[in-house]
């Protein structure tokens, strides 16, 4: 009986779990990432995350530039065109008036007009609109749009 207990308590101590040393916790097969690894994909994750910021403030940016550009440049053919409508001797196109500036929104509207601007003796009047953005954060360049308007037919044209 004495041989029995003695086989019995080697069994026991055979099926009790072994005890691990402290340096080897992870289980066999076990694959996992040490701080270092996690730090530096953090890092390459916010250099992209950095770059892709920077691109959205500049997209944002060139898109705003180019919507006034777009503004100005609406205003200005619009105001073309009505110069353009009006009878030749109105009073928006008197040289002696020029220039005049007229602010719409944002926007100075400065119309020139030179009557003759060569000295040809034509009845024909220059117009040269500019519109521009005072805001200093608007780095747009003025634009500008330049037009001849005749008095109508000249003499000894025609049939």
């Amino acid at each position: 009986m004495k041989f029995q207990n003695q086989h019995t308590a080697s069994i026991e101590l055979s099926t009790m779990p072994q005890k691990r040393p402290l340096s080897n916790l992870k289980p066999q097969g076990a694959h996992g990432f040490t701080l270092i690894e996690v730090l530096i994909a953090m890092a390459i994750f916010a250099i992209g995350i950095l770059a892709v910021t920077t691109m959205q403030m500049r997209s944002i940016n060139q898109n705003a530039s180019a919507r006034m550009q777009t503004e100005a440049t609406t205003l200005a053919v619009d105001w073309m065109e009505r110069l353009l409508s009006l009878p030749y001797e109105d009073a928006w196109l008197d040289e002696a008036a020029s220039p005049y500036e007229i602010q719409s929104g944002n926007y100075i509207i400065e119309c020139t007009i030179n009557e003759d601007p060569e000295n040809l003796g034509l009845p024909i009047k220059q117009i040269q609109i500019m519109v521009s953005n005072p805001n200093p954060n608007a780095r747009n360049k003025p634009v500008i749009l330049s037009s001849i308007k005749g008095q109508g037919q000249a003499e000894g044209i025609g049939p």
